[in-house]
This record gives C-alpha cells, sequence and structure tokens, in this order.
C-alpha cells in the first residue's frame, strides 16, 4: 500500500477555503486496528450538532449495477457522489465537506450519494461515522469490500479514494475529483468541486 501526505489548502468556494492534510488511499493496513467510530474530524471541519434524527440515517450494501440505479433515479437533480472508507483518514477528514454541500444545496437540485469501501464486518463503523457527521442522504457500501475490486468495479480513476464522481441534471458524468490536490490525467483539482456543483446546478436538466 502507498500513501502519500501533502499538505495543502483547498475548496475555496460557496463554503469558503477549508485547509486539510490530503491523500489518496489505496487499501486500509492490513494490520491496522479499526478506529474507534468515535474518533472523527471535528477538529478539521465539523459537522451541525448532532442531530436528533441521525439515528434515522443508513447504509446498504450495493454493487455497481445497484449504485447506476439509484444514480439514475435523480435525473433531473446535479448528483455527487462521494467514494471513502473509515480506513483512510483523508477521506474522514474531507467527509464534512460534502455533508456541508448537501445541506447548503438540497433545496437547489443537489442529490448526495457516498459509497464506503469498507468491508462488510465493519459496517457498524461506517454507520457510527455516518450518523454523526449528520449525512442524512444515500449511503451506500460497495458489495466489493476494501479489496482491489471496489475501485475497479466502481471505476475509480487511480484506484484511491477519496474520489468524487459528479453528475449532471441529465444523469450524464461530468466531472471526477481525486482527493488528493495533486490529482491525475481525467481528473480534476478538488479545489474546483464547489464551483463545478454551482456551475451544474445553474443549468437546466435540457443541456
Amino acid at each position: 500500500m502507498n500513501h502519500h501526505w501533502i499538505l495543502k489548502s483547498f475548496w475555496a468556494g460557496s463554503l469558503g477555503v477549508l485547509s486539510f492534510l490530503a491523500s489518496g488511499c489505496n487499501a486500509p493496513p492490513a494490520d491496522a486496528p479499526t478506529e474507534p467510530a468515535s474518533e472523527t474530524t471535528e477538529a478539521v471541519d465539523s459537522p451541525d450538532a448532532a442531530d436528533p434524527a441521525a439515528d434515522q440515517i443508513t447504509v446498504n450494501s450495493a454493487n455497481v449495477e445497484q449504485y447506476q440505479q439509484l444514480v439514475d433515479s435523480h435525473q433531473g437533480k446535479v448528483v455527487l457522489v462521494d467514494f471513502w472508507a473509515t480506513w483512510c483518514p483523508p477521506c474522514k477528514m474531507q467527509f464534512p465537506h460534502t455533508v456541508k454541500l448537501s445541506h447548503a444545496h438540497k433545496d437547489d437540485g443537489l442529490a448526495v450519494i457516498s459509497v464506503s469501501f469498507d468491508d462488510p464486518e465493519a459496517k457498524e463503523d461506517v454507520l457510527a461515522f455516518l450518523r454523526k457527521q449528520n449525512a442524512d442522504f444515500e449511503n451506500l457500501m460497495s458489495e466489493f469490500g476494501s479489496g482491489v475490486d471496489s475501485p475497479e468495479k466502481f471505476d475509480i480513476a487511480g484506484g484511491a479514494v477519496p474520489f468524487y464522481k459528479l453528475y449532471d441534471r441529465s444523469g450524464k458524468l461530468r466531472h471526477e475529483f481525486l482527493g488528493d490536490p495533486e490529482g491525475i490525467e481525467g481528473t480534476e483539482s478538488i479545489d474546483t468541486i464547489d464551483a463545478r456543483v454551482a456551475e451544474l446546478l445553474a443549468e437546466s436538466s435540457s443541456n
């Protein structure tokens, strides 16, 4: 497994400038203990105060076909998908921003989906994290778990998370972002994610 850590300020947009220690995670450490679900990223970017309705947040296993059906069900809306995992510290650091985007633009026509690349036995840890973050949108877990099949099946450029896909109102994939500020060919800088969301929200579904 290769981890690279880069300090960079990014996500200057509608929600302000956020500074994070960003990296891409290719796979969980084989000998790494599972972090307690209570250890989140509040010092980096805290979500809103815990919502009493958080216990209604759920997460469901899904394959690629089920994932695509969910994306397609939101035609007429802009869809942002956050691919992440509890074993990936940068994913957990950046996840609160995804929640804030959802809360800020839900009424504007933004639908958010999260897809965890955790193993099935980590479902309770995934669910605890999602509830603590008030991730009150649709949450999935890849049925392929934390192995190489998840990034391959879900077509994650470079194979590392955090990774984001952004679909327009017609359901067309328009932008992909790697949660590493250096990026790779075929993906955009994470700096642009807020602006891209705003641009697609401003478009009509006929474009």
